[in-house]
């Protein structure tokens, strides 16, 4: 089970839907929420989306990403508040584990026995596993970090210690970020 379970989620008809079909499953309960951080007023966590599943919308409390966007995950928690009327033509195209089905939620990001990645296009393993960002728009490295010993949670522990991981906000899981280079489309795009 992932540690994606872990989240409280947002399960609001119109973000339950949304959640569904973007990431191709049905049993989803609807988005999930950051869970990372105290639940005080200041903490990120049950405030935002949740990063690891929907890195770079503008509604996550971190970002790692060149461009941000408004998807159709923001516009549905508006329209489901009942203050808003929403017109889905003005969402941006969110493509952040699009139709990647359930296991992009309920699976672990890395395979902890062999190390590696689940999704290649969204984790990486080690600082050489440089390349593109997720949706291919930029030069980006490898974010995984050495923490120090016994720092990351053994639930979180993908890369075969307790001191080597991703962000704290994508529950450790490391991924690609933006670096800026002059000719990045002659090899992302």
């Amino acid at each position: 089970a992932s540690a994606g379970l872990q989240n409280s989620w947002i399960v609001t008809p119109n973000v339950a839907t949304h959640a569904r079909t973007h990431f191709g499953c049905d049993s989803l309960l609807g988005a999930p929420l950051e869970n990372e951080g105290e639940t005080t007023a200041a903490s990120s966590s049950v405030s935002h989306w949740e990063s690891k599943y929907l890195q770079s919308e503008l509604m996550c409390s971190t970002i790692f990403s060149a461009v941000m966007y408004v998807s159709e995950f923001t516009l549905a928690l508006m329209e489901d508040s009942g203050h808003y009327r929403i017109d889905d033509n003005y969402g941006d195209t969110f493509t952040y584990g699009q139709n990647e089905g359930c296991s992009f939620i309920q699976a672990d990001c890395v395979d902890k026995q062999t190390s590696a990645s689940n999704f290649d296009q969204y984790w990486c393993v080690s600082q050489s596993d440089d390349g593109c960002s997720y949706d291919y728009t930029t030069v980006a490295y490898c974010d995984i970090t050495n923490y120090g010993a016994n720092y990351i949670p053994s639930e979180f522990q993908y890369y075969g210690s307790s001191a080597i991981g991703g962000a704290s906000t994508h529950d450790y899981c490391a991924f690609r970020t933006s670096q800026t280079i002059a000719d990045y489309e002659s090899i992302c795009m």
